[in-house]
């Protein structure tokens, strides 16, 4: 069984012409999730058709999107159905004959060698001037378009595909490719990800937040460039040009401030460098630490997560966290916590990291994490670090490596040698992976006083 969420708000006519496409299927179970319309549409003469609704609360698709198809999965649960993929239409991207037919296959197809069963499809949304066009006319246009009345393709999204081979060669940034007016998964994924974002309040960026989720989640994507859907009328960019021609739309600073506040909004959620300035500190981190810090000393665990933290969007939780209740941690840095890490950082992370011992890094943390490439994890004595993708993939973790980029700290580091006062931080690294025990007899500060 197939599940369909078309998501409406204030459009009848572009529904009913969605819903005469799709048309009434056996295979398939169809939900409208009306976004607070005035007047809910009307859908008594559609049998197989349900309507869930919500408040307008703004613009809402992403909670939306989770309301159709926590109905559909709620549905297929009371009747012993199995859903094998969820599509997700916008109530104007009407699909052509044969489109869910395409996609679905897509998704079941590429489901059975997928991780853990999740996939995530996109269709090709393509747009055409359908003005002045009655149903009958629009029915047939899809079935075989005019070429008079195509508008241009998003040439972007063109080019991502065809780089990422319709996404066979997606990474870390391909959630750029992915737009949810034409988009299917598995209800797998959706179970693992818990769907869309519902904070994203206003137009744009849920869709992207979602793959990015789906992606380190461990999903396999596609782009299916034969399921193809039609928006009556050009793409963003376009509609913004032609209504602010005509005077009805935004103007260029109302243009730029929207594009501002989905810009923040990612930049709030994607922990990608792409998406965002990593020297900002942000809510969610690109690089997640758990630090075993149970039995150390404090300015082990202080100087350790100095190290970690240096250079790199990164948090790190403490499994003991004495420095923490103790106040030995500075209190005006947020960026090491007590407890385990939340699932939420954990789902938007793109690398994981254990440590296990007092370590100290010649790079960064992040140069590290950069150096587990996909499918490859880095094991050093103390230190782990696994993307978040391949974690969910169940990469295994090597048998640990020594190397000179991490070093396990000498056993009496002190606060006081470590920052300045003598040169411990100088002393070359001994063969055995520890920093050499003794330290220098003259005072590198002679002149000095000790306090």
């Amino acid at each position: 069984m197939i599940g369909i969420v078309v998501v409406h708000y204030e459009d009848p006519v572009g529904l009913d012409r969605v819903l005469d496409t799709i048309g009434p299927r056996e295979d398939a179970r169809v939900v409208v999730a009306d976004d607070g319309s005035t007047v809910p549409p009307a859908l008594d003469d559609r049998p197989g058709v349900d309507l869930v609704t919500q408040a307008d609360l703004g613009f809402r698709a992403a909670a939306a999107r989770n309301l159709g198809a926590r109905h559909l999965l709620a549905r297929a649960g009371e009747t012993g159905e199995s859903l094998s993929a969820v599509l997700f239409l916008d109530g104007d991207t009407m699909p052509t004959p044969g489109y869910v037919d395409r996609l679905a296959r897509e998704v079941e197809e590429l489901a059975a060698d997928a991780p853990h069963g999740r996939v995530l499809a996109v269709g090709r949304r393509r747009y055409a001037d359908l003005d002045g066009l009655d149903d009958a006319a629009v029915q047939r246009f899809l079935a075989d378009p005019d070429p008079t009345r195509i508008l241009p393709d998003t040439t972007w999204l063109e080019e991502g595909y065809a780089a990422t081979s319709d996404l066979r060669d997606a990474d870390d940034r391909s959630y750029r490719f992915v737009i949810s007016a034409v988009l299917a998964v598995t209800p797998a994924l959706l179970e693992a990800t818990g769907g869309f974002d519902e904070s994203f309040v206003g137009y744009g960026g849920e869709d992207w937040e979602f793959a990015q989720r789906a992606w380190l989640a461990g999903a396999d994507l596609r782009h299916v460039p034969d399921a193809v859907a039609w928006h009556d009328g050009p793409d963003a960019a376009g509609r913004d040009e032609e209504t602010a021609d005509a005077g009805a739309g935004p103007t260029t600073t109302q243009a730029y401030s929207r594009k501002l506040a989905e810009t923040l909004r990612l930049a709030a959620t994607i922990t990608e460098p792409g998406a965002r300035d990593p020297h900002l500190l942000w809510e969610y981190p690109d690089v997640v630490v758990t630090f075993h810090d149970g039995g150390l000393r404090p300015a082990d665990v202080l100087l350790t997560c100095a190290d970690l933290l240096r250079g790199t969007d990164a948090r790190v939780w403490l499994d003991d966290g004495r420095i923490l209740t103790d106040g030995l941690w500075p209190g005006s840095d947020p960026r090491v916590r007590l407890g385990p890490p939340p699932p939420a950082a954990l789902a938007r992370a793109r690398f994981r990291v254990d440590v296990d011992a007092p370590i100290r890094l010649t790079s960064t943390l992040a140069a590290a994490c950069e150096s587990a490439t996909p499918g490859t994890p880095v094991h050093r004595p103390g230190l782990r670090v696994i993307r978040t993708r391949d974690h969910a993939c169940g990469v295994p973790m090597p048998a640990p490596t020594p190397c000179d980029t991490v070093r396990t700290a000498r056993p009496d580091a002190s606060l006081e040698a470590e920052w300045g006062w003598r040169s411990a931080t100088t002393l070359p690294v001994a063969t055995d992976g520890w920093a050499p025990t003794s330290l220098p007899t003259a005072d590198p500060c002679p002149t000095k006083e000790r306090r």
